[in-house]
């Protein structure tokens, strides 16, 4: 009997999150003395090789969404509705190629629905079992439901990162009746958790953490506005720009920029802050509640689920919540959240449940 298992873990490249809530899985992968193989591309693919890297790395390309500069998003994202379907095939091509060198005896994919082959054990990791789109294109729903409950039972497992019950995170993103056979709920998922130990690298202790995160342009507009607008606040401000292969940037008026910090530093300056700045993305929310941070959430303009997000944590009160067109009152508000000091209420994290 083969005892070292061959692991593929490949993550979606729209962000860092797909790839960030992979590193537990990777992390619990390794201690059960199986080898892991890294197939992924951009940025998600970077941060994977620079926390890991001694694990092996295979390039395999996927597709790339883009927003638009403006808030309105339906006509960029309805062109690029053929791109996502045409990658999906391809992606399970190339998968193909992969698996005739390596070998696996397991696929984990993180929302990448073309990540699986029908002869060995796959699983998608994913927070969405219904897709939610901008209003003019609500007439698209029913067939991009369709669409998303094949792809799905065509994987072994279905892992979601969430609980289950009233304690769910995403809501009314996961709970679709009837549900797809193959789910299981393996409780949140965080970098930092299990936790690891802070590691304090840099001699400054920040009063405030800004990551940038996402698809560009929305991206570029999102740390173009924070430049803007965390100068005019009297704390310590570091940001973030979300590029993994990029140390300090630059130093500007009280911010310091950074490209991209390991799991141990960002515990570290996140863990000393007295609030986060981000995106309202499913990972970086994950990873406020197991730090138990306060932050101000940022949706993405035009994205459905990180609006859905926002507003459920809102409700909960559980961050603060910003449009991205409201920036100019950051100052304010981030004034007015320290200086209160509120303790919001929490989720807890429970063991997470990988095993098959």
């Amino acid at each position: 009997m083969k005892s070292q298992k061959t692991i593929i873990v490949s993550p979606l490249d729209w962000g860092l999150g797909h790839a960030s809530r992979l590193i537990p899985i990777i992390n619990f992968q390794k201690k059960m003395g199986n080898k892991v193989i890294i197939a992924g591309y951009g940025q998600s693919g970077e941060l994977l090789k620079s926390e890991f890297p001694e694990i092996s790395f295979v390039y395999l390309p996927g597709f790339r969404v883009r927003y638009s500069w403006g808030e309105r998003q339906v006509f960029k994202i309805l062109c690029q509705l053929p791109l996502f379907f045409y990658w999906k095939f391809k992606e399970h091509i190339l998968l193909n190629r992969i698996i005739q060198t390596v070998r696996p005896d397991l696929i984990i994919s993180d929302n990448r629905y073309g990540i699986y082959n029908s002869k060995i054990e796959s699983i998608i990791v994913t927070h969405q079992l219904k897709l939610f789109l901008p209003a003019k294109l609500n007439f698209l729903e029913g067939f991009i439901q369709q669409r998303l409950k094949k792809w799905i039972t065509k994987f072994d497992h279905c892992w979601i990162p969430d609980n289950e019950g009233e304690s769910s995170l995403a809501g009314k993103m996961v709970q679709v009746y009837p549900m797809v056979d193959n789910v299981k709920y393996i409780g949140l998922l965080s970098r930092f958790y299990p936790f690891v130990n802070a590691k304090k690298q840099l001699h400054t202790c920040y009063d405030i953490i800004a990551i940038v995160s996402g698809p560009e342009p929305q991206r570029t507009v999102f740390l173009k506005l924070l430049i803007k607008y965390l100068p005019k606040t009297n704390y310590k401000c570091l940001l973030l720009t979300g590029n993994p292969t990029e140390g300090l940037l630059e130093r500007q008026s009280g911010i310091d920029l950074f490209g991209h910090l390991n799991v141990k530093q960002l515990k570290g300056v996140i863990s000393q802050a007295k609030l986060v700045i981000c995106r309202s993305g499913y990972s970086s929310i994950m990873d406020l509640i197991a730090l138990e941070k306060n932050a101000i959430l940022v949706p993405t303009p035009g994205q459905c689920e990180q609006q859905i997000l926002a507003d459920r944590c809102y409700k909960k009160n559980l961050f603060h919540v910003l449009e991205q067109r409201l920036l100019c009152e950051l100052p304010l508000l981030i004034s007015q959240i320290i200086n209160a000091n509120k303790t919001t209420y929490r989720y807890n994290f429970y063991p997470n449940n990988f095993r098959i």
